[in-house]
């Protein structure tokens, strides 16, 4: 979010493009209940289970389901690192949808980097 808020005020990107980078970038990112189904550690009535009780309840996917019983807590990890490993990177979306090239991305990972040292 940081490097995206630096791209907008250097110039690189538009505010508009960074709201649409986000998006993609927040898009991109499968759901647990998803990736439960697709590792078959959760069935499709335990996913619809979870998903009623968040319904009606702010806790995140993994909470509810280890509080009911269906995902114990190394089970949750493995979904959240298989979740990370899934969703496209900021840097993924700027250079792939085309706002920025892959040379002016590292240009401006490392000018970025430099400027939250001081």
């Amino acid at each position: 979010m940081e490097f995206v808020l630096f791209l907008v005020r250097i110039g690189h990107i538009t505010p508009e493009q960074a709201i649409e980078v986000l998006g993609r970038h927040v898009a991109s990112r499968p759901s647990l209940g998803k990736l439960a189904l697709d590792k078959r550690t959760m069935s499709v009535g335990q996913v619809f289970d979870v998903l009623k009780v968040q319904a009606n309840d702010h806790r995140l996917f993994g909470e509810v389901a280890s509080a009911l019983g269906f995902l114990d807590d190394e089970s949750v990890h493995e979904l959240l690192c298989e979740q990370l490993e899934r969703t496209r990177t900021v840097d993924d979306v700027l250079v792939g949808d085309g706002y920025l090239s892959d040379e002016q991305v590292r240009a401006t990972r490392m000018a970025f980097h430099r400027s939250s040292m001081h």
